[in-house]
């Protein structure tokens, strides 16, 4: 009997680095998108033990999104279902509000990031609130 010995070559073609066309991702066109930075937007602000940081809420082809870091600094786990984001004229009127939802508990010293939009163009928001729901 003989034996028959097949020796299969592979060729890999490679055509082009990528270099030139990087695929942008969703969240880098939201950040090319327009920045809104009113300080009532941006700032640090705390309520109820819940430290809100880093914010920035951007608007893209009518799309505004809002992301924070939210951190428990109390001194044990925060209990809490969801928050109301509050987004206000310059007139004190609201003419947004976005849920924000960490899950049901945000441990102590913990910091979780919160990513909340809408489809209508808030871009004229001069200051954001949090109302917290226990």
């Amino acid at each position: 009997m003989k034996k028959i010995l097949i020796v299969l070559i592979g060729l890999v073609m490679v055509t082009g680095c990528g270099c030139s066309k990087k695929e942008i991702s969703k969240e880098e066109q939201t950040i090319r998108g327009e920045k809104n930075t009113n300080k009532g937007v941006i700032e640090d602000k705390v309520y109820d033990g819940l430290t809100f940081t880093n914010t920035s809420l951007t608007t893209i082809e009518g799309k505004t999104t809002l992301i924070t870091l939210v951190e428990n600094k109390t001194n044990s786990d925060y209990n809490l279902e969801y928050f109301d984001i509050l987004m206000k004229d310059k007139d004190g009127n609201i003419i947004e509000t976005l849920l924000g939802y960490l899950g049901d508990t945000i441990k102590k010293g913990e910091t979780k990031r919160i990513k909340s939009s809408t489809d209508k163009d808030v871009s004229s928001v001069v200051k954001i609130e949090y109302e917290v729901k226990k």
